[in-house]
Parts: C-alpha cells; structure tokens; sequence
C-alpha cells in the first residue's frame, strides 16, 4: 500500500456549483439540504484525524437527490473525478495504491454512498482504486471490526510489514503472503482488516504464480545469469516505484533471499 495526496479544493463552493447545475427538481432539494451537507462536510474532518464515523438517516427522496451529485455527472462533478485521477503520481504508473495489481480505473466512496449519500461527490470521500478492489470492498462501512485503510489519510508507515515466505514441493513454488502484525502499532487491527476484506493476501499468491511461471520460461530460453539480472531490476524497480510492500517486492527479495533459480528446474 501506498498514500495518496488528496486534491485541494473548496468543497462548499463546488458543492453550491454542482446544485446550480442540476435539474430544477433535485435543485430544490439540495438547497434545503445545503446546511446539513455542509456541516457534514464537516464532520469528516474526524475521518482525516483517522476516527470512524456512523451514518446519518436520510429520507429517500433526498438520499436520490444527494447520490445524483456523483452520478448523474454535471461538469463539474466530471471535472472534480478527473482531477482526482490526474493527482495519481506519475511514478505509479495507474497502479491502484490498494494492491499494485489493477489500474486505478475506479473511484471508490471510502463512506460508500449508499449510507453517506452526502459525501457522495466530496473529493475527499473519493479514493482512485482498481475494480477488482472496488467490488471487494462494495457497500462495506468502515468500522472497527471490518476497517478498510484511507489512503489519503491513514498514514502508511515505510517499514516492511508484509512478509512473503516461498514453499517448495515436488518443484513446484509456492509464496505465501502474511502481515507482520507487530510493526504496525495503532495501525495494527485496521490495516489486518483491510487486507482480509480486500483479500489481498490470496491475490498476491495468484499474481506470484504468475510471476514464478514467467521467471522459469525466461530462465529455460535466456539462461539463470540473464533472468538474476532481470529478478533483482524487477525488485528494484518495484521498491523505487510502489514502494518496500509491494507484493513484487516482497516477493522478488524473498527470491534471491533463497536462492530461487537454483530450486526451479
């Protein structure tokens, strides 16, 4: 995992802009509930402090009206979503910062909106990610007991935290993948429930498969010296760009930790 930087923006104003552009029946709406999103709007300043928050009951004619602010896209509302994925670094090459697997295509409400239909096109609420994570992580609120990390405000500490161990049968590799539960301090139990909901752990074992296959084809045509200098670039590059927990990272380290071309036919 990695943090992002979240865009600045007024949030009021773009919120008053957004309005002025709907259709006249969600505008009326939205502007008997302008104070109530606003103070909202607000109350998400204990997210960014790293607390969780329960949601407010909202009647369902307004919840259609505040989730028409993300989907029903006005241009503004567009204009928000594509500077969100324009902040992405350039470093991570569209990489999703949840697993460094899939392209972040997607922009998950980290307070889904479904429940926080006010934050529905809040920039900080909306969290550049991969499908696959989005659709693990669906409607689920973050809470303690089934947390989720903020990318934006959680800070990711730069110590290595996630382990990868290689087993060998009959010739064949196996990495498995854990956390190492006692670096992580108050971080612990949330970033342990993030990768559990997101089941990254197992995709980072299917996506290693895919990469012990491709080692071995390369070793069989170009040779063990040739595919050495390939596994330690491929570590490298994976430490300078998504950093020391990639799952490649991990994983490449563990490699030539145990000597791994030698045990493979």
């Amino acid at each position: 995992m990695k943090n992002l930087k979240p865009i600045v923006r007024n949030a009021v104003m773009d919120l008053h802009a957004i309005i002025k552009q709907k259709k006249l029946k969600y505008r009326r709406i939205l502007n008997r509930k302008f104070k109530f999103i606003e103070n909202e709007y607000k109350l998400y300043n204990q997210v960014a402090k790293g607390k969780r928050i329960k949601p407010k009951k909202v009647d369902i004619t307004g919840q259609k009206s505040l989730i028409s602010l993300y989907d029903s896209k006005t241009d503004l509302a567009s204009e928000i979503c594509r500077e969100i994925v324009n902040a992405i670094p350039e470093e991570l090459y569209g990489k999703c910062v949840n697993c460094f697997i899939g392209e972040s295509s997607e922009l998950d409400h980290f307070l889904p909106k479904e429940f926080f239909p006010y934050f529905s096109i809040f920039h900080l609420n909306l969290v550049p990610i991969c499908g696959t994570c989005n659709k693990k992580k669906g409607k689920s609120i973050p809470l303690k007991g089934n947390d989720f990390i903020h990318p934006y405000f959680d800070f990711i500490p730069d110590i290595q935290y996630l382990k990868c161990n290689i087993i060998f049968r009959n010739n064949v590799a196996k990495a498995v993948f854990s956390i190492n539960k006692n670096v992580l301090g108050y971080l612990e139990k949330r970033m342990i429930d993030h990768y559990e909901n997101l089941d990254l752990l197992d995709r980072f074992q299917k996506k290693s498969a895919q990469y012990f296959s491709r080692i071995a084809t390369y070793k069989n045509y170009k040779g063990q010296n040739y595919i050495l200098k390939i596994l330690k670039k491929d570590r490298e590059e994976a430490i300078i760009f998504y950093g020391t927990n990639s799952w490649k990272a991990v994983l490449c380290t563990e490699m030539l930790r145990v000597n791994f071309l030698k045990k493979i036919p």
